[in-house]
């Protein structure tokens, strides 16, 4: 800036100063909320999750100097089963920043899905046959389902069921049932699993075949 001063008879003089204007305040930010969301990949959830997108929505910011600071994040590429802190900066032109903390937790309550992975029926002499059990899990990739125990029953024409466990031979170890001879045309076998992944959560189901008559 020039400040110049003149007197009555035109006389002048002048001089020159600087003025700075300097941004030296933070900008203001605020967090989302913490936030509880369910475990939807192995290990973990990814931050692109829908349930995540109002968590990293919910961080807002502004600057008495500059409109628009860059907000930024710490977050993993994977939130894992636990609580993890996500620190939010925001920082402005003149680089100035403030920061905030939210919390991700994530959860597992999803129970493991048991695959039979036999067909519907067998058919004499087919045997011996084994089938194994899977558990796929959302969140766990580990699980051993096992079989627990085994049945062999039959149909009378009345409908009234008649126990043949006696007449099958039929051994099951960890996900594995082996059925060396179903018995007779007409028996039922049906072998119970049960799978539990990392988080608890525990799944149990019924696979069942029926021995088919080889003439139809």
């Amino acid at each position: 800036m020039t400040f110049t001063a003149t007197d009555m008879n035109g006389n002048a003089d002048s001089c020159t100063a600087t003025v700075t204007v300097l941004d030296t305040t933070m900008p203001e930010i605020s967090c989302p909320q913490d936030v509880t969301v369910e475990c939807t990949a192995t290990g973990g959830t990814p931050p692109g999750d829908p349930q995540l997108a109002d968590f990293f929505a919910g961080v807002d910011s502004t600057d008495i100097c500059d409109a628009g600071p860059v907000i930024t994040n710490d977050a993993p590429t994977l939130f894992t089963l636990q609580d993890t802190d996500v620190l939010f900066t925001s920082t402005d032109v003149s680089g100035n920043s403030n920061s905030c903390m939210a919390a991700v937790t994530v959860v597992d309550t999803t129970m493991p899905e048991i695959e039979c992975n036999s067909p519907a029926t067998v058919t004499p002499p087919d045997a011996p046959i084994s089938f194994t059990a899977t558990a796929p899990d959302v969140c766990d990739d580990s699980i051993a389902p096992q079989i627990t125990g085994y049945d062999c029953f039959k149909f009378t024409r009345k409908g009234k069921r008649v126990d043949k466990t006696d007449s099958c031979v039929v051994e099951f170890s960890g996900d594995t049932v082996t059925i060396s001879d179903s018995g007779g045309v007409g028996d039922n076998i049906t072998w119970d699993i049960t799978a539990t992944d990392d988080s608890g959560n525990t799944a149990t189901k019924t696979c069942h075949v029926e021995v088919a008559n080889p003439g139809q």
